[in-house]
């Protein structure tokens, strides 16, 4: 979380209500008034258990990337 926005924000969750657990990146930034939110898959299709950490630093940098730009 950014210490100068609460809404500022990257996490990972793992989503297991489908067939295939996933972990699942969210990241949450303001822009003014507005809240861009975004969601997807770190590894689509890739079995939790086959999740690197190559996977997890890509989602993140490129999370980063957005919340350090402004």
């Amino acid at each position: 979380m950014s210490d100068r926005s609460s809404n500022d924000y990257i996490e990972l969750l793992l989503d297991s209500t489908g067939s295939l657990p996933q972990v699942v990146g969210h990241s949450s930034r303001s822009r003014g008034q507005h809240v861009i939110e975004s969601e997807a898959p770190i590894a689509p299709g890739c079995e939790v258990q086959a999740l690197t950490e190559q996977h997890v630093l890509a989602f993140v940098l490129k999370e980063l990337e957005a919340l350090v730009e402004r």
